[in-house]
């Protein structure tokens, strides 16, 4: 599955359960055939009940059988309002840098909703507001992040 299953095996068949057909994940199924093989100490089965759900790379086979990647950007243009305040948040993430990795990702974070999802930006407003309050410091990010969800 790509990761260590680190507490028991009973947890994969959670997951198989979500992504998988039935009569693979169904705990009927389960136990018998392939918690009793791997108590054997094979794993055969669980490989082959895995085999159309994952993807498994290894040294011999890696990259053969997949696609070319194909990267393909495509630039949409903000209407001027958001551009506007998107340069503004820009320029607090540049600023933001020197100021302590809590407020560089804060600012990030920022930065993708309003690219993204410009309408959420009224509960980050609503958060820096929380979070500033009975600082010293002078932030107008709730200010610029407001004018944007009231535009």
């Amino acid at each position: 599955m790509g990761t260590p299953i680190h507490n028991t095996i009973h947890y994969l068949l959670g997951i198989i359960s979500f992504i998988t057909q039935p009569q693979i994940s169904d705990q009927d199924n389960w136990s018998p055939f392939i918690l009793s093989s791997l108590s054997k100490g094979s794993n055969d089965i669980l490989h082959l009940a895995l085999r159309h759900v994952s993807l498994r790379l290894t040294k011999t086979t890696h990259l053969k059988s997949l696609p070319t990647i194909i990267n393909h950007y495509e630039l949409l243009p903000l209407n001027p309002t958001m551009q506007q305040e998107y340069s503004k948040l820009y320029k607090e993430f540049l600023s933001s840098k020197s100021k302590g990795p809590g407020e560089f990702f804060r600012n990030i974070n920022k930065l993708q909703i309003c690219r993204n999802h410009h309408i959420m930006l009224n509960t980050i407003a609503d958060a820096d507001l929380e979070d500033h309050k009975g600082r010293s410091t002078q932030d107008h990010s709730s200010t610029i992040t407001r004018t944007l969800v009231d535009v």
